[in-house]
């Protein structure tokens, strides 16, 4: 399907196939774009809510919209690539998550 030239669409069902195809279309667009950093859109996602201030997992998954278990499952690689970092833990909490400079 050529985006800039568009099929005529006619009724309800034509229009909402056409705006899923180019929403699909973004959202592989927006992956291959990402993929060289390590990252995908829900890495992205969190990165830019821990640019706002450090965070606990849970904190980040409500600020995020996330799943708890998403979350957790993408930090570890996050946390590899070294774009995020651990804060120390203090009175029992859990270590806060903040960006480190090349999170940024």
């Amino acid at each position: 399907m050529d985006l800039h030239s568009p099929a005529p669409v006619s009724g309800a069902g034509s229009i909402l196939t056409l705006l899923t195809t180019a929403a699909a279309a973004v959202e592989r667009a927006v992956d291959t774009a990402l993929a060289p950093f390590g990252l995908d859109q829900m890495s992205l996602a969190l990165l830019e809510q821990l640019e706002q201030r450090p965070l606990s997992p849970a904190e980040l998954a409500l600020a995020s919209g996330s799943p708890g278990s998403e979350v957790k499952a993408t930090l570890p690689g996050l946390e590899a690539r070294g774009y995020l970092g651990r804060s120390d833990t203090s009175a029992g909490r859990p270590a806060a998550l903040a960006l480190s400079d090349s999170g940024r």
